[in-house]
C-alpha cells in the first residue's frame, strides 16, 4: 500500500473578519472564514446576494459547496450572526458563539454550512453543525 498525502484538496489561507461585514462570495468558496472582534456585541456577517454568487462560479441547480465560519472572539457576548441577503436564504439557528468558556466551549464557536443553489440566481445556506 502506497503511503503518501492525506489532503485532499487545498486551503488557502482563511478570510478574517474582525467587524459586521457583507460576505463575498470567494470568501465563501474558500471554505474557511473566521471572524475576531471585540464590540461586546453581535455582529451581523451577511451573505452575499443570490446573483453575486451565481456569477462567482459555474453552478448548476441543486449543486452546493459546504463552508465553515469560527468565531475566535474570546468574549461571552461576541457572538456572530449569519445573515439572509436577496436571493439568498437561511435554513436553521445562525448563530456562532464565541470562543469564550461558557458559550463556545459548552455550544461549539463554529458553525458548519451546505450553500446549494435552487434556481437561477438563487440559493440557500443550510446550518449543518
Amino acid at each position: 500500500m502506497k503511503q503518501g498525502r492525506i489532503a485532499n484538496g487545498v486551503q488557502v489561507t482563511p478570510n478574517a473578519e474582525t467587524t459586521a461585514v457583507t460576505l463575498t462570495a470567494a470568501e465563501l468558496l474558500t471554505g474557511l472564514v473566521t471572524g475576531t472582534h471585540a464590540a461586546g456585541a453581535t455582529q451581523a456577517y451577511t451573505l452575499p446576494t443570490g446573483t453575486l454568487l451565481d456569477a462567482a462560479g459555474t453552478f448548476l441547480v441543486d449543486e452546493y459547496f459546504d463552508w465553515t465560519l469560527i468565531n475566535l472572539s474570546a468574549a461571552a457576548a461576541d457572538t456572530i450572526t449569519i445573515t439572509a441577503n436577496t436571493d439568498h436564504t437561511v435554513v436553521g439557528t445562525m448563530i456562532c458563539q464565541s470562543a469564550h468558556s461558557t458559550t463556545g466551549l459548552i455550544h461549539g464557536n463554529a458553525l458548519r454550512l451546505r450553500t446549494r443553489k435552487t434556481a437561477a440566481n438563487t440559493f440557500v445556506s443550510y446550518r449543518l453543525g
